[in-house]
């Protein structure tokens, strides 16, 4: 589901969210970047725009180029953001309104956050997740983020396609999103060997199972399921506590931890797809999981749990030794 958030928007809620989330605006940078580029290509820069864009030019490598960040995060444009096909906006305005948080009120302190860092896991979950514009190219982070897990399962299909069987067995199909599916002869493994040889150059492993360690302990990805991710579970579960504190939910004095805010917490998470609920089972969740909910957040308290994204994406990211390029990976 898709939300439109103009840009003063994120500018205000952007403390909040670094404070209890560690979230800030780097990591939409591909959809602010996004919105420049069609600003550009459709002419739909204002003469304020245009005069603002000079003011935001910087030397890079001898040329005058427009610093977009700088640039963007001065406008009034508005960003339209993904949560996902399972995440919906909607149902996160029933749950405020459920426990009595007015969404008028608390539509820039608390709904318009949480609506962000349902956006952030939906980032997390396909791999297009960064948190700097600074360290690498993009292609460099696209490449590392969600090509080459691609490319491992792609191999896995290329290095298990039995060359000595059938004519027949040689056919492939390919699909692309609702597109009817194309079928090749593959005559000779033409196609096969096509990506093999692709693969050998940018990605450079050498077996199956290489293949899928690196894909099991860098992506989390066992079987096509990934698996879940412990930081992203406490930077949602400290952070949402964090927040409510500001609310009519907050807790009262002497308790830390109140029920409704492990009720709340609990069908945040559902929603975000963190945790997940049996069909049929109450709203309010079980006691069971408020228990557990309660006793996590008392942990990370008394820890003084900071929210680190960087922790999770600072990963052993590979790139193909065979690759004879420096800024070309795919």
């Amino acid at each position: 589901m898709h939300i439109e958030i103009p840009i003063p928007i994120i500018n205000y809620i952007e403390p909040q969210l670094e404070k209890f989330f560690g979230i800030n605006h780097y990591m939409i940078m591909d959809d602010i970047s996004f919105m420049y580029d069609y600003a550009i290509s459709h002419d739909n820069m204002t003469e304020v725009g245009k005069k603002l864009q000079e003011e935001c030019k910087e030397s890079h490598h001898g040329m005058n180029i427009v610093n977009i960040d700088k640039f963007m995060m001065q406008t009034d444009a508005i960003l339209t953001l993904d949560a996902g096909e399972k995440r919906n906006f909607n149902d996160l305005m029933e749950l405020l309104e459920r426990y009595k948080l007015d969404c008028n009120k608390y539509i820039l302190d608390l709904f318009f956050p949480l609506c962000f860092v349902m956006i952030i896991i939906n980032k997390f979950e396909n791999l297009e997740l960064y948190t700097s514009i600074e360290d690498d190219s993009l292609d460099k982070i696209n490449y590392q983020l969600s090509i080459r897990p691609d490319m491992l399962k792609l191999y896995q299909i290329v290095k298990n396609t039995n060359k000595t069987g059938k004519a027949a067995d040689m056919d492939i199909s390919i699909k692309n999103g609702k597109n009817k599916p194309v079928h090749i002869t593959n005559k000779d493994f033409w196609f096969i060997n096509m990506l093999e040889e692709y693969l050998n150059k940018y990605l450079g492993v050498s077996s199956i199972e290489e293949a899928e360690h690196e894909l099991e302990t860098v992506y989390q990805i066992r079987r096509g399921k990934p698996k879940e991710n412990p930081i992203s579970y406490d930077i949602c579960l400290k952070g949402t506590y964090d927040i409510l504190q500001n609310t009519i939910l907050k807790s009262t004095e002497g308790v830390a931890i109140s029920t409704e805010q492990c009720k709340f917490i609990r069908e945040y998470l559902c929603l975000l797809g963190i945790i997940s609920t049996e069909e049929g089972e109450a709203k309010e969740g079980d006691t069971e999981d408020q228990n557990k909910i309660h006793a996590r957040i008392d942990q990370l308290i008394k820890q003084d749990f900071k929210p680190n994204w960087y922790g999770i994406l600072n990963k052993p990211y590979k790139l193909s030794p065979n690759n004879p390029y420096d800024l070309k990976f795919f």
